[in-house]
């Protein structure tokens, strides 16, 4: 029966959202971006990023440098679920943004895409699901 529920779960989590509640209710959750970083050619982002993005609306943003010995002391905000249209395609979106505005993630195959905005990039990066600590010893 566990797998069943895990299972579900899975597949709700991967769903496309259609309404800016869906969308919220698979945010909820932590998320990091905490692989190497590469400044010779794209710098963004240009920092490790982790987000707390709670049901009461508040979320708790993190950025980090990957020679820190830790995550800092984050920032909380209240957050608000956006959404849009991709210009190359007109699918809708749905995301939160960064609380320090340059950035925006975007919900997309059970994952929080960072998007820089404004976009003055194509570059995007993959937000993973859970705490990670990626910081060496």
């Amino acid at each position: 029966m566990a797998l069943v529920d895990t299972g579900k779960k899975y597949l709700a989590q991967h769903k496309t959202p259609t309404s800016i509640e869906s969308a919220k209710s698979q945010m909820i959750g932590t998320w990091t971006y905490a692989e190497p970083l590469d400044f010779n050619n794209d710098p963004f982002p240009y920092e490790w990023v982790k987000w707390e993005i709670r049901e009461d609306g508040t979320m708790t943003a993190w950025h980090a440098s990957p020679s820190d010995a830790n995550w800092p002391e984050g920032e909380t905000k209240k957050y608000e679920v956006i959404t849009d249209k991709f210009s190359n395609n007109g699918e809708r979106w749905y995301g939160i943004e960064d609380t320090n505005g340059y950035m925006v993630g975007v919900y997309e195959n059970g994952h929080i895409v960072l998007h820089p905005r404004p976009a003055v990039t194509q570059k995007t990066v993959t937000m993973q699901r859970g705490n990670k600590n990626p910081f060496s010893k």
